[in-house]
């Protein structure tokens, strides 16, 4: 072989691996802000009693998260001095920057729709914009709420029950119109490759046989509204690590159907997290203001009996 062939060739492979480790070194060199990021959002919904409680700021910021709904809870009505506080809804959702998510829960006996929006997200902070909304009356509406990565934010919002006289508190019977609505938002923001639970996950609009349907971009979708859970018993404390993750279809009036497992910690009561499940009463599904069709995923707590 010719040698000005091998040193040709032995330069140009050396060449490569240069190339290679200043290509390397570059990319472990880039700033941050270069990456992709996204948002995983957790939104929590309270009420609580108004009459007894201490005034609450329109904004607060929390000086920690928390693991549960029911420690934040806690922590709201120790501090703040909000009492009969009540935890009515709770969602963790995965966005993109300019994703739009839509919600729906039940709080004081009516359909309440959620907006979350997420404008702009950098390593650091994330602009999102939060609106609540029950029978086209707008109760929390914050339009530029920024975040720090790991930070909770407590949002002030109007009573949903309208109060069109006023009313007397008998014994410790309180009118709902006494009743304050409470919203905490936490931000968790990560690589794209570290989203949980992006909105498809969660629920999807589909045919009667659960085919996805093709949904345009300016289409409204709302998924169902659970109204009321059935939390399955189990004797002992076995009980208190016992969770089934589930999804179903629900139909346009409201049944669960077509229930499989996801996962979980003991396939013994998976039956019994399915009948549970089966039971939920639950609010349809929404595309553009007409019921349909729509997957549902749902965690299956079990409760000790002692």
């Amino acid at each position: 072989m010719n040698p000005k062939s091998i040193n040709f060739r032995g330069g140009l492979v050396i060449g490569l691996l240069l190339a290679t480790v200043m290509v390397w070194g570059q990319a472990r060199r880039r700033p941050r802000s270069h990456w992709r990021f996204g948002a995983n959002i957790t939104l929590a919904l309270y009420q609580y009693e108004t009459s007894d409680s201490d005034k609450v700021k329109a904004l607060s910021y929390l000086p920690q998260t928390f693991d549960s709904a029911s420690a934040e809870a806690r922590y709201l009505q120790e501090t703040y001095g909000l009492q009969q506080i009540t935890l009515r809804h709770v969602r963790s959702v995965g966005l993109l920057p300019g994703e739009r998510f839509h919600d729906g829960a039940y709080v004081s006996d009516r359909p309440t729709l959620i907006t979350i929006s997420v404008k702009s997200i950098s390593t650091r902070t994330a602009q999102l914009s939060l609106m609540i909304a029950a029978d086209e009356r707008i109760l929390l509406d914050w339009p530029d709420l920024q975040l720090h990565n790991f930070e909770t934010v407590a949002l002030q919002g109007k009573p949903i029950d309208r109060q069109t006289k006023p009313t007397v508190k008998t014994g410790s019977q309180a009118d709902s119109a006494h009743r304050g609505l409470l919203a905490t938002v936490t931000v968790e923001i990560v690589p794209v490759h570290e989203l949980r639970l992006r909105p498809r996950d969660l629920s999807r609009p589909t045919d009667q046989y659960g085919r996805p349907l093709n949904v345009n971009p300016d289409d409204v979708f709302v998924p169902p509204i659970i109204v009321r859970r059935v939390t399955p018993r189990v004797p002992g404390r076995r009980a208190t690590t016992l969770a089934v993750d589930l999804e179903g279809l629900v139909t346009p009036d409201g049944r669960v159907t077509n229930i499989r497992v996801l996962h979980t910690v003991d396939p013994d009561f998976n039956e019994m997290a399915m009948d549970a499940f089966k039971a939920y009463r639950v609010l349809p599904a929404r595309l553009n203001g007409k019921p349909v069709y729509a997957t549902l995923r749902e965690r299956v707590v079990f409760e000790p009996v002692p």
